[in-house]
């Protein structure tokens, strides 16, 4: 895979993330192969920072980072890195608060 076959593969992830419809979310994560969830510890407790979402893995490896708003790509040497835009951050807030429920977050 070249690097603008990655770039194409991330660009129509961040493409999915931008049209994700509220009621989809939660098929969204369902198709989630790995889930991490950043903490700190706070006097209040744990508190959620945000989440990493390993989205494929092996051919190529594409994550949704939530605490720098970017896809992340990698394929053997390669990485490519797309911000989020506007839109992608606005639904990328809304994945998180589903994560929060399920988490049982407040």
């Amino acid at each position: 895979m070249t690097e603008k076959e990655l770039q194409k593969k991330c660009v129509a992830l961040l493409e999915d993330l931008e049209n994700l419809e509220k009621n989809k979310i939660p098929e969204f994560v369902e198709d989630i192969l790995e889930i991490q969830r950043l903490q700190t510890l706070t006097d209040k407790g744990w508190q959620t920072i945000s989440y990493i979402l390993l989205v494929a893995y092996g051919g190529p490896t594409i994550y949704i980072n939530g605490v720098d708003k970017v896809i992340e790509g990698y394929w053997g040497g390669e990485k490519v890195t797309i911000p989020f835009s506007e839109k992608a951050r606005k639904n990328w807030q809304e994945v998180e608060d589903y994560l929060d429920e399920i988490f049982e977050e407040t």
